[in-house]
């Protein structure tokens, strides 16, 4: 079938990776709270046009590395490499992040800050914006204006939503605990604040993905409610656009379905899930090129994604070209999906 749209452009020149930044409080259960620290920064870069920012799937697969940054840079393609750290002491924060060229291994700038915790949001901010315009001092413009746009102002919300979405992430490694404990944590973060989309937004995916493992209707439509509350507090959140457009999908409106995902792939994130659920979407109805073009921006994105990889490989089978396929998985992770289109690729070159 013909493309569904035309794919945009790879942004060309620089690039950066935020690595996780590493916790120094006393207490191990603050991970969260740095993870989403530099995950918010990622998504704040995002919003840089001129600026190419991998996503947090596979800049955080370098957790505690034992790899130089120029290793690191090169496995995930980008010119520039940010690392930080924090710490958590009583009501206050101590954030500390360094910027990298990735070519020379020079730090290009280096900040500490030490505020109440209540100042996280303008921190985020201000490293955003310090880290653009220290990369190219003409794009810091442009990222000025669009930070300074907070999830939310309530604190305990945002701590509550940071855990939720690390529960989240961690929800195959986790299992079945991951989600049910995600979705408690999110429903803690719009009780604090009921007008924090970005919450909503994380209910709604977490409950629809609970909901296609046990296909309980009650929840999808849950999953549903929670979506439409996001977008009514925020018309152009992105997550929650992907969350309908998955749930009319499995009910067999395809044209809605499409219809929500165009308008969550317009929207500037860096949300993995989003181009790779409207990818599959495509592929399951006959247009092989549109998703062919929505796993690789996915795999541009986010290179180290054992899902992107899983789902590339596959359509690159499909395609006739075995051969890249082999070399999309040469050193990912094993994992029985891919294991299967290793498998496929065997058989279609003779390597019976």
């Amino acid at each position: 079938k013909p493309p569904w749209n035309a794919p945009d452009e790879p942004p060309k020149g620089q690039s950066v990776a935020v690595l996780p930044f590493a916790s120094l409080s006393e207490s191990n259960d603050d991970q969260y709270i740095a993870d989403g620290i530099a995950e918010e920064i990622i998504n704040r870069l995002t919003a840089v046009k001129e600026l190419r920012v991998v996503a947090r799937t596979s800049s955080f697969a370098f957790r505690d590395p034992e790899q130089t940054v120029d290793a690191i840079a090169q496995k995930l393609r980008v010119s520039h490499v940010v690392e930080g750290s924090v710490q958590l002491q009583e009501e206050n924060i101590r954030v500390t992040v360094q910027l990298i060229d990735a070519g020379s291994g020079y730090h290009l700038w280096s900040k500490k800050f030490d505020r109440p915790f209540s100042d996280v949001f303008a921190i985020q901010d201000n490293i955003a914006a310090s880290v653009a315009s220290a990369i190219d001092s003409q794009i810091a413009e442009s990222t000025r204006a669009e930070t300074g746009r907070h999830l939310t102002d309530n604190t305990r919300a945002y701590a509550h939503f940071l855990k939720g979405r690390a529960l989240l992430h961690k929800r195959l490694e986790l299992k079945g605990q991951g989600i049910d404990a995600s979705i408690a944590t999110f429903r803690a973060a719009t009780r604090a604040d009921p007008e924090f989309a970005h919450a909503w937004a994380g209910l709604s995916k977490a409950l629809w993905l609970r909901s296609a493992s046990n296909e309980h209707q009650q929840e999808e439509d849950l999953a549903s409610s929670a979506a439409l509350t996001a977008l009514e507090l925020d018309p152009g959140n992105a997550g929650a656009r992907a969350v309908l457009g998955a749930i009319d999908w499995r009910k067999g409106s395809f044209e809605r379905a499409k219809a929500n995902f165009e308008l969550a792939l317009q929207q500037p994130v860096v949300d993995t899930d989003v181009r790779l659920w409207a990818g599959i979407l495509m592929d399951s109805v006959g247009y092989t090129d549109r998703a062919y073009a929505l796993y690789e921006e996915a795999d541009r994105l986010d290179p180290l994604n054992p899902s992107v990889n899983t789902f590339l490989s596959k359509s690159l089978v499909m395609r006739g070209e075995p051969e890249k396929a082999a070399r999309q998985l040469s050193g990912q992770m094993g994992h029985e999906w891919q294991d299967l289109n290793r498998g496929k690729i065997a058989l279609i070159t003779g390597q019976y």
